[in-house]
């Protein structure tokens, strides 16, 4: 059975990159509805493992997607309004976001999974050992992540802002020095 690896994305311009590293099929999410295109790629089979990083709505058309046995690695709401330190602004995202319907998983036989390795923080011997375990698997697998920008530490609030623009393409580094 083939690997197919699909990713969405906000701009054309980064749909040409995705297609130079090898994608499968993105799609722009700001132009197309991304369910209805990867059911096209897919020929309504729909997919396996879903990294949703965004919530709400998002979350919702990956849970249709799924096969059954299929699972979705939550890692992130990127659909919470984080500018505003206010947990009453976050409200939508929680709002919009499914909850587990332990029946209709049951029957398609599917998962759901969430992880933040922040919440780890204070058990330090756990976190490392999972850091460790991660670290490995990326030398093993020769991972190697495509790096967008570079900034160094007293940067950080540059950097930050420059994730917050969604301008950018591969990982954005902070250099940090002794």
């Amino acid at each position: 059975m083939d690997v197919l690896f699909f990713r969405t994305t906000g701009s054309d311009e980064n749909i040409q990159f995705l297609e130079i590293l090898g994608i499968d099929g993105a799609v722009n999410y700001q132009k197309q509805d991304f369910e209805k295109k990867i059911n096209e790629f897919t020929k309504g089979h729909g997919v396996d493992i879903v990294l949703e990083v965004v919530g709400g709505e998002v979350y919702k058309k990956c849970l249709r997607l799924l096969r059954p046995l299929g699972r979705i690695v939550i890692a992130g709401f990127a659909s919470m309004n984080m500018r505003r330190w206010n947990p009453f602004s976050w409200i939508r995202t929680w709002r919009d976001m499914l909850r587990a319907n332990i029946l209709k998983m049951a029957e398609g036989s599917q998962g759901v999974m969430a992880t933040h390795l922040g919440y780890l923080l204070p058990d330090a011997d756990r976190l490392q050992h999972i850091w460790g375990e991660l670290c490995s698997f990326v030398m093993e697998h020769e991972i190697r992540p495509v790096v967008g920008h570079l900034f160094e530490f007293d940067e950080m609030a540059k950097a930050h802002e420059f994730m917050e623009s969604r301008g950018s393409r591969g990982k954005i580094v902070v250099k940090v020095t002794e």
